[in-house]
C-alpha cells in the first residue's frame, strides 16, 4: 500500500505499514507445515504418462472425483488455463449425428438444441410461469427471512444471467 498526502508520497509511512503488516503475519501464522493445505502439481512425469496439457475434461473430472471421494478434499481450486478446445465431451459426435443420420429425427433435434453452448435455460418457459409464480408464493414465506424478492425480479435476474452465460459459452 502506498501512503500519499497532498504533498506527495510518504515513503516512511508506507515502509512502516509494511513492517507492521509483516510483523502481524509472522506473529499470527501457524508454525510449521500446515498439512491441511496441499498443492497438486502436474509434473513432467505425469505429462509423459498421460499426455500433453491440457488433459481432456473427462480425465480432469475423474481426478476431481478421486480427490473428493478417496482423499477427502473439502475445497479445490484450479490455477490453470484450458486454452484448447475440448473434444472429449462427445459434442463433435452429436454435431455429426445432427447434421447427417438424425437430421430428420425431430426428438433428437429438439434435445440437441438444448445441448449446444449458448443454450442454457434456467427460467421457466412462459406457459409455465403462472404455475411457478403460484408455487413460489406458497413457499416463499418458508424460504426467506425478512424481505423476499419478487418473483418477477427473480425472473429478471435469472434471464440476465442466462444471457451473460450463453454469450460467454457460445464465444
Amino acid at each position: 500500500m502506498q501512503w500519499r498526502t497532498g504533498a506527495g508520497w510518504l515513503p516512511f509511512v508506507t515502509r512502516l505499514d509494511s513492517i507492521i503488516y509483516d510483523t502481524r503475519l509472522n506473529l499470527s501464522m501457524p508454525r510449521g507445515l500446515d498439512r491441511s493445505v496441499v498443492i497438486l502439481d502436474i509434473d513432467e512425469k505425469s505429462l509423459g504418462e498421460i499426455g500433453h496439457w491440457p488433459w481432456n475434461r473427462a480425465l480432469m473430472a475423474e481426478l476431481v472425483a478421486k480427490l473428493f471421494e478417496r482423499y477427502g478434499v473439502e475445497v479445490l481450486g484450479f490455477d490453470v488455463v484450458w486454452a484448447e478446445r475440448d473434444t472429449s465431451s462427445g459434442i463433435d459426435t452429436l454435431d455429426a449425428l445432427a447434421q447427417k443420420d438424425f437430421r430428420q429425427v425431430a426428438g433428437f433435434q429438439e434435445i440437441y438444441k438444448t445441448l449446444r453452448p449458448g443454450s442454457l435455460r434456467l427460467a421457466p418457459p412462459p406457459e409455465h410461469r403462472d404455475n411457478w409464480r403460484r408455487d413460489y408464493e406458497e413457499m416463499a414465506e418458508a424460504m426467506f427471512y425478512g424481505e423476499r424478492p419478487r418473483f418477477d425480479e427473480i425472473l429478471r435476474v435469472v434471464g440476465e444471467f442466462e444471457q451473460r452465460f450463453n454469450r460467454t459459452a457460445a464465444a
